[in-house]
This record gives C-alpha cells, structure tokens and sequence, in this order.
C-alpha cells in the first residue's frame, strides 16, 4: 500500500519554478518546517535544490537529471527532497551560497547540497552533469557517495559541517596588515579606476574575462563620480565605451527592449537570454544618468524600449512587475530572440517592402550573416558599433528603427518564454526608484512622462501586493505573491525605504517621507548585531533551521541592500541625525571602504555609499509649490545623489545646509538657481 508521504508535492505550489517540477517522479517538497521534520522522522539526509523558473541551467538539469526514473528511484529511496524557489526564500539561498563560496570557492543556480536532517551540509555544487564527465562527477555519483557519508561518515561530516557554518556566520573582517592606507575620508575615484586599468578591455568595453555581468552600480558610481568631474577624461571613455557596447549588443534586447542577465562572451553580444526585473531596475538608474553625459540616441532608446517592455510584458493586472521571463521557448534557449538570415530578410518584406533595398547595410548594421553568431546558424541581433556613425545618422536612424518594429512583429508569431508572474517585494520596490530617477534627471519630456505613466500605473497596485497587516495589526512586507510571509526580508524593507526615499523627493508628499524615516528606524533596530545587518529580524530567529547571516556587502544578482541602506542613513542624517547615532555606525562604513577596495567592481554600491565625506551631504529645503515651477524641475536634473531634498510646505524661501551649517538661503527660484550655477571666472 502507497504511503500517503510518497508523492511529488508540487503540482498545487503557486512557484512556476516548482510547478516546472510538478511531473517528475521524484518525491519533492516544497521549502517547509514539515518536510524538515519528515527527515527527522525517518532519519534520512535532505536533499536541496534551490533555483528559479527562469534560469537556462535549471532547465537543462531538470531534463538531463531529475527527470531521470534512475535518479528519482535513489532520491525516494534514500532522501527527503526539496525544491527551493530562490526569489520566494531569499534567505535560505542565501544561507546555501554562502556556504556553496566558502567551501567551493563559487555559487550559482541551480545550487544542490545534500544534507543531514538539521541542514549541515554533506556535500553539494551548482549544475551537476547526468554522467561522470572528466573530472566532474555525476548527480548520481554525487548523491551516492552522500548516502555512504551519511550512513558512516557522519560524525566526521558533521564535525566539518558546524565548523563550516561557524566560518559563515562570523562577521566579515579584514586583518590590520592587509588594511589599505589612505589619506583623507576615501581614495579617489580616479585612484580607483588607475587600479582597474590593467583590467579593462580596450576593444569591448568592460573589465576581464567572459562571462560579463553588466555590474550596474560600479558603473552607476562611476557615471555620477564623472558627471561631480572628479574623472580623468580616459578613465570616463572607458566607463562610456561600455555602456554604449551593452546597450548595443546582444545582451540588450534590441527588438523589443529589456536586458538579458550576463553575456557569455566579451563582445557582450551573446547572452543567457533570461531577463530579470531587478536588471531592468538597474539598467534605467544607470542609462539615465549617463545621458547627463553622453546624450546618444542608442541611450534613450533604449530607455524608451525598456519603458515599453515593462509595461507591455511585465506590469500585471493587479499593477504589480512579474519577476523575470524565461531563457528558453519551446525547450530552447534564445529561439525566441534569435533569426536566420533567410528569417531577418523574411520578416523585413513582411513588414515594408522598401526594406529590401537596404538588405546589405541593415545585415551590416544589425550584424546578421549566414552563418550567424550563435548556434544553427542563428543570429542574436545587436548593433555594429563599427558603424555606428552611419547608424545614427537620422535618416538611417529612422530606418533602424522601423527594422526593429518589422522584427517585433515577426517575433510576436512565435511562442514566447515564459513569464513569471511572482512578484517580488524589494524588486518593485528597486523599480519605483529607477522610475523616480528617470522622472527627475531625463532631460526628454517622453521619457519623464513615459515614466511617470508607469509610476502611476503600478505605485498603488505595487503597494496594495506587498504592504499587509499582521495579526497583531503591525504593518509588513510580504516578500512575495506566492508566499505567505513568515519572516520579514532585510533587503525588502530597505528597497521600500529607498522607494519612499526617492518618491518623497520628486512629489514633495510628506507620508513618503514618513513612511522612508519609520522603515529606517526599524531595520537600525531590527536587523544590526553592532556590526554588520542581517538577513532576518532577530525575533525570527527562534526555531528557524539555518543561521541568521550577515547580508552581504558585495552585489550579487543587484546592487547590496546593506549598502544602499548606508547611503540613504548618510542622506538622510542631514534631517534627523539621530538615524545614525548608533553604536557600530562609523565602524561600518570603514569595513565598506577596505572591502570595497579589493574588489571594486563587485561593490559598485559600497562604493557609492563612502565615496563622499561627511561635509558634501547637503539638504536642500525648498517651498513645496516649487514642484510646480518648471525652473526647478529643469534644474534638479543636475542634482547630486549626494543632496536630500526636503520641501516646506510654507512659502518660507530656501537653504542649502550640511550637518554642521547653513551656506546659503535666499527666497526665489532664481536665486536659488544662481547660487548653485558655476560662476564664470572674472578674467
């Protein structure tokens, strides 16, 4: 007779990435203290895989290895299994990761690790291959060789297993002898971008070897340290050259708008096609921004795409973002995306005929051949940088862009990856801030209108999914719409806190900015040991598995929220100093700068949370009905991350201050205006 535990849990689970998992033989569960307790029960090992419905090499071990009956009879035979949605358990990945780096030196999706029934872990990797290949071992051998551990190896297992976790559990720190010596407050950007001048690809842009993350914080620091003019004019070239190679590329996508997650070679031409909705949050802060600086139309297009995308395949009805699309449409990665030649030319003529008589300068232009760029002679469509003079031509210009729409409309005939629809708290959240930095630093009336549409399309919906009551009437932030949420994720209330921050500053609404000061004051409380913030409040912690672990100060799949928060308390010191008074504060931020000085792309928003002393914070006050003038909206475009505003609801003139004084004050807008405005030197 069947026992009623003997069966694959999945198929009712509101995750796509474990319904993706729903047919197989294999006796999942889901994430859950009872399948925790199943393997108590039984005094079997667990075994864990954590990933998500839109990562290409889920999909290809799924297939290769857990649809395998072989390998489905061993798991039920010998494991308690569970499928982990990453974006529903941010911090049961992280808790993995963490110890997948420091016992292998590397993490991932999808990451698998066997384990005994308290979650210390036995062994695991990311992607396993179905058979033993050179000196990588198999699923099967993997999951072999941890049952023979289990069964006589365990007290040697889990002696290695605790001192493991204790090693992830300490504090980050940097030995005194391996501190770097500075003078002043921080090293200099121009410093910093000398150390990573041996590393730059002249050619491609970026830095290093493939695969190439667009590392968009380190690149955000950079942009707004050159548009302070602290740059050297070859260091800024550099950070240009490459941000025009990945809007040009493959990595962006050309037809419809929308960044892939990472190329897979230099040329940023070739990705992993699955598109994120935290990428598109950073790739419109960073845009944006750059067109301060270099106002291409490769940019703003860009951006307008990009706009475009999100509101048409990702905002859903309840007005919230899905979190990601898919890599692969019927089972293959980038078919979607991707023509022939003989499909290029078809669906030109399909759309308007008089393309044709650019066939050459658009395959050229669009780097289309007959033998393609990818595999079965597939093309991905990027554009030639080596011809970008007669591309942006306006007359060329135009017909570049109707070549997009002729392919948009081919592409709508065919089935599309798949979408996501979870929506995530602090992915939202980040979205709103990247649609108010587009409101006020876009110099082009469509794109702030474009984005103020989408703002006000998703702001109420977007807080209608996520901000929930609990039971004892406190206000929370259910982390995702497929969960409800029993634990309260540091990065979620720090992006709501970034939102509300960044809202406040382009509406003047004063709940914003209430919202922005209460949900700081509770991470400070809530989530800092007195020296690093956590993943989870402290009050979660009773009767939770897995440690409570420092939040990185590093990016990992988007900017840190460790860091983010730092440079809004620094902002916002400047209203109410107390947000920072707090033991452990000052600490910090100087364990940010020796870390972020190892590895500086890596922490871009560590970076830009210390590069400015104290003394450059400035709180601009202004009257309120000042939002209404068209002056001082055309001028905060050039206002620094380094200002807070703040807006006085009486007509009671201006200030600019710092902690410590008030510079200058006047009552006008010009005035104000004039103040700030560089002064010509009298000759």
């Amino acid at each position: 007779m069947k026992k009623t535990r003997d069966y694959n849990r999945l198929k009712d689970s509101s995750s796509l990435y474990l319904k993706q998992h729903s047919h197989q033989k294999i006796h999942w569960w889901s994430w859950c203290d009872e399948a925790i307790e199943e393997a108590k029960k039984r005094k079997m090992p667990i075994f864990i895989s954590i990933g998500y419905s839109s990562c290409h090499w889920c999909h290809v071990m799924s297939r290769e290895t857990f649809d395998d009956p072989q390998v489905a009879d061993f798991l039920n035979e010998n494991f308690v299994s569970i499928k982990v949605d990453r974006e529903e358990n941010p911090d049961v990945d992280t808790y993995f990761q963490q110890i997948a780096l420091k016992n292998l030196g590397r993490g991932g999706w999808p990451l698998n690790f066997f384990t005994n029934s308290d979650l210390i872990p036995i062994a695991g990797g990311t992607y396993f291959p179905p058979k033993d290949f050179d000196n990588m071992p198999s699923f099967l051998t993997m999951a072999k060789d941890s049952v023979d551990k289990f069964q006589n190896h365990l007290d040697e297992i889990e002696k290695h297993g605790h001192q493991l976790i204790k090693e992830i559990s300490k504090n980050p720190s940097i030995s005194a002898n391996k501190e770097i010596k500075f003078e002043g407050h921080f090293v200099s950007p121009s410093s910093i971008l000398n150390a990573l001048k041996p590393y730059e690809d002249a050619e491609n842009g970026g830095y290093g070897d493939p695969p190439r993350f667009p590392s968009f914080a380190y690149y955000e620091w950079a942009i707004e340290q050159i548009l302070e003019g602290v740059v050297p004019k070859e260091f800024a070239e550099h950070i240009i050259k490459t941000i025009e190679a990945i809007c040009c590329g493959g990595i962006f996508d050309q037809i419809r708008g929308g960044i892939h997650r990472y190329s897979t070679d230099k040329k940023w031409l070739v990705p992993h096609f699955e598109k994120m909705l935290y990428d598109q949050s950073g790739l419109l802060r960073l845009l944006v921004k750059t067109t301060l600086l270099y106002p291409s139309p490769i940019f703003f297009d860009a951006i307008i795409l990009t706009l475009e995308y999100l509101e048409a395949e990702l905002l859903s009805e309840d007005g919230y973002f899905f979190s990601a699309q898919d890599a692969e449409s019927e089972g293959v990665e980038g078919l979607y995306f991707t023509f022939t030649e003989e499909e290029f030319e078809e669906a030109l003529n399909q759309y308007d005929d008089k393309l044709a008589d650019q066939f050459d300068n658009l395959k050229k232009w669009f780097g289309v051949t007959p033998l393609g760029n990818f595999e079965n002679n597939l093309n991905v469509i990027s554009i030639n940088r080596s011809h970008l003079k007669d591309i942006l031509d306006p007359l060329n210009w135009e017909i570049i862009r109707n070549t997009k729409q002729a392919l948009y409309q081919a592409r709508k005939q065919r089935v599309p990856p798949a979408t996501d629809t979870k929506g995530v708290a602090s992915w939202n959240f980040m979205l709103i801030s990247s649609l108010c930095d587009l409101i006020q630093y876009s110099k082009i009336e469509i794109v702030k209108k474009q984005a103020q549409g989408l703002l006000n399309a998703c702001l109420e919906g977007i807080h209608n999914t996520f901000i929930k009551k609990s039971e004892d009437g406190k206000t929370i932030i259910n982390h995702s719409t497929t969960t409800e949420n029993n634990i309260d994720h540091f990065e979620d209330y720090v992006f709501f806190a970034e939102a509300h921050t960044r809202l406040y500053e382009v509406s003047g609404k004063e709940q914003f900015k209430k919202n922005a000061l209460l949900t700081l004051e509770h991470i400070v409380q809530n989530y800092f040991d007195g020296k690093f913030f956590r993943t989870r409040p402290y009050s979660k912690d009773k009767n939770l598995a897995y440690p409570n672990l420092h939040y990185a100060l590093y990016d990992q799949s988007y900017r840190s929220p460790s860091c983010t928060l730092i440079h809004l308390l620094r902002k916002w010191k400047l209203y109410q100093p107390e947000l920072t008074r707090f033991d452990g504060f000052e600490e910090l931020i100087n364990s940010i700068k020796q870390f972020s000085l190892g590895n500086p792309i890596a922490f871009g928003e560590a970076l830009r949370s210390v590069v400015y002393p104290p003394e450059v914070y400035k709180k601009i006050e202004v009257p309120k009905s000042w939002l209404k003038s068209k002056e001082f909206i055309k001028y905060r475009t050039f206002f620094s991350v380094r200002f807070l505003m703040i807006y006085s609801s009486e007509e009671s003139g201006w200030q600019i201050c710092d902690t410590q004084s008030c510079e200058g004050h006047g009552e006008t807008v010009e005035e104000f205006i004039d103040f700030l405005s560089p002064k010509n030197e009298k000759a």
